[in-house]
């Protein structure tokens, strides 16, 4: 039977090597895999050192969790293939009487012969049986249905060239090509990402931003309308404590925050009507009522990483897009009890002087 091409190599530590960073890192399904989580990971950094420069930032303990996750799956790749890179080369030594295995590969007319030489070990595989060729640096390799990997080294041809071996090679196997399963592979994951992208930042992504409608617009000024008597009624009720607050030596900042929802979870954002002139499908506002001290808020020690503040809130408007408006008619009711019960919190913070003290 005539023998068309002939390859020998040792397995030593820089083949395996080479093998196994392929198959962790540089295979293209793997690749694929590592797409989302480099992505999540630079938007978890980006989020930490400059946050509020992505449309979608994420928080502070958000980008901590994911960094520290994926620096621990960083950590057992690494370690995988450490360990595998070991074990793999060690079992061809312990094999081998302590030295590297010698392998010659023979390509026939009807077949891939692998011989290990120091053994007299040998397999015969059909070229029917070859799904796929893989190109490294410095070797070709062909997988078979039954996953297993047969190598031939680019220099180490002792009949035949590096040249003739592809075109013979494809001329024998009918090579089942991976694009279909890859382009599926990433068509899946790309619909996983939307979904999640989804269910995490929701609705603003795809949420119908048009020109308002008639009944909108009618809408939409109802809202600012009601949105501004609320207001001027919640300054009017800061005007009794005028004294107090001046004798605290701080000052009231009230505003009214409009917000839009983001997804199920209840995660919201600020919606600016001078720059986002549409009505949201799901809309809240609010009557914030910020402590200042010398210009500047005046924060509530509280534990954890996050920082607190003295303020209430006082929701006035919750609305869902092309149905009935809810007013909250009377949503200063308990108004006298919660901010007394806040201006006796704040008398006790440490930025205050003690002869401003209640």
């Amino acid at each position: 039977m005539d023998t068309h091409f002939e390859n020998r190599y040792e397995r030593t530590k820089e083949f395996h090597k080479e093998i196994i960073t392929y198959s962790i890192v540089k295979n293209p399904a793997t690749l694929i895999a590592y797409i989302p989580l480099i992505i999540i990971f630079a938007m978890s950094i980006i989020s930490l050192l400059s946050p509020g420069v992505l449309p979608f930032s994420l928080s502070r303990n958000s980008a901590i969790r994911n960094c520290t996750f994926l620096a621990v799956l960083a950590a057992v790749i690494i370690y995988r293939y450490i360990k595998t890179l070991k074990n793999d080369y060690k079992r061809d030594i312990e094999t081998n009487n302590g030295e590297p295995m010698k392998v010659e590969m023979v390509l026939t007319d009807d077949g891939i012969g692998m011989y290990s030489i120091d053994q007299d070990a040998k397999a015969h595989i059909p070229y029917k049986s070859v799904t796929k060729i893989i190109n490294t640096k410095n070797y070709y390799g062909l997988l078979t249905e039954a996953k297993q990997l047969m190598f031939f080294k680019k220099d180490g041809f002792i009949k035949g060239s590096p040249d003739e071996f592809l075109p013979f090679i494809r001329s024998k196997i009918t090579e089942r090509s991976n694009k279909r399963k890859i382009i599926i592979s990433a068509a899946c994951l790309a619909c996983v990402i939307i979904a999640l992208t989804y269910w995490y930042y929701g609705r603003t992504i795809i949420e119908d931003r048009s020109t308002p409608t008639e009944a909108q617009w009618d809408t939409i000024i109802m809202i600012l309308e009601h949105e501004r008597t609320k207001l001027i009624e919640f300054k009017e009720l800061l005007k009794p404590y005028a004294d107090m607050l001046n004798e605290l030596d701080i000052q009231i900042n009230p505003v009214v925050q409009q917000r839009r929802a983001i997804n199920h979870r209840g995660r919201s954002e600020l919606h600016d009507w001078e720059n986002n002139m549409w009505l949201p499908r799901y809309y809240r506002s609010l009557v914030a009522c910020f402590i200042y001290k010398d210009g500047k808020i005046l924060e509530n020690p509280t534990p954890g990483s996050s920082p607190g503040y003295f303020v209430e809130y006082y929701w006035i408007v919750h609305a869902i897009k092309d149905e009935p408006v809810i007013f909250y008619e009377d949503p200063f009711k308990n108004f006298d009890e919660n901010f007394n019960k806040l201006l006796n919190e704040i008398s006790t913070h440490p930025a205050l002087t003690s002869h401003n003290r209640l």
